[in-house]
Parts: structure tokens; C-alpha cells; sequence
């Protein structure tokens, strides 16, 4: 049995509410809206997936690879550095409903993988994304520009 939560208030709401409720998948498909409360939201989840056509450097991700929740990703934009190329998380590369399923059921078939995935997550965002590493990168930033 799976659940699933869509968080946010995208332009699409409205129009995915309804053909939710079309297709008869209300039961178990979820739509959260806007959560201030995202990190524990982040919690509860057994797996997080991006399927953004379009990111930077997702806060969302960084999220939960601190909270080590498995994640599968759209492989765009800045998503693949930040999970390692894969290392770090699953990236999709086809933008289909049949590329999430198969990395949810590879995943979920090895959870030493598992394991793995979200262990080196929270290793590479406390060395490369916590407040104290990149506010270092910017006091450094900053004094290179004042001895210039």
C-alpha cells in the first residue's frame, strides 16, 4: 500500500484536484498544499520524490538528505550535483511515471542500498551544505575581495 502527498500550491492545483478525483485516485493520493511545517512534514515520509521539470538547488532536498529520506529525483538543474551523480539519492532521467515506479521498486528491494543512499546524503550535506561550511565560503569570499 502506498500513499501519496503532493505538497505545494502550483498553478495546477485545481485542475490535478479534480482529475485526482476523475481517476478515483483520492483515496491514496494526497494534496498537502503549502506546508510551514515541511521538515516535519519530511518525517513521516518513507521516500521523497522531486519530478520538477526545473531546479536550482532544491531546499526541499537538502531537507531530507539531512533527515535521511531516501530521495528519487528529475534529473535537471543543479539536482544531480547536489545528489553526487547518484550517489546520494536516485536521479530519473525520463520524465515518466514508469522511470519513478521502477526506481521506487529497485529501492525498495534493496535496503542496503537504501541505507547507503541516505547515510552518504547526510554525509555530503553536513561537509558541503550546512550553514557553517557556507558561511565559511562566504567570509573567505569576502576577505579575497578585500585584499584585492
Amino acid at each position: 500500500k502506498a500513499d501519496f502527498h503532493i505538497y505545494g500550491n502550483g498553478p495546477l492545483l485545481d485542475e490535478l484536484t479534480a482529475l485526482n478525483k476523475k481517476l478515483q485516485t483520492d483515496r491514496f493520493t494526497y494534496f498537502e498544499g503549502h506546508c510551514d511545517n515541511m521538515h516535519e512534514e519530511l518525517q513521516t515520509l518513507d521516500v521523497l520524490l522531486m519530478t520538477s521539470d526545473h531546479e536550482g538547488l532544491p531546499m526541499t532536498l537538502l531537507e531530507a538528505m539531512s533527515s535521511s529520506v531516501p530521495i528519487i529525483a528529475h534529473a535537471v538543474g543543479g539536482i544531480p550535483e547536489l545528489l553526487d551523480n547518484g550517489n546520494c539519492g536516485e536521479l530519473v532521467n525520463e520524465q515518466t511515471a514508469e522511470s519513478y515506479a521502477n526506481k521506487i521498486h529497485q529501492l525498495f528491494s534493496d535496503p542496503k542500498r537504501m541505507t547507503g543512499l541516505t547515510t552518504l546524503a547526510l554525509v555530503r550535506v553536513q561537509n558541503r551544505y550546512s550553514a557553517k561550511i557556507n558561511s565559511e565560503k562566504i567570509y573567505q569570499e569576502y576577505r579575497s575581495l578585500l585584499i584585492k
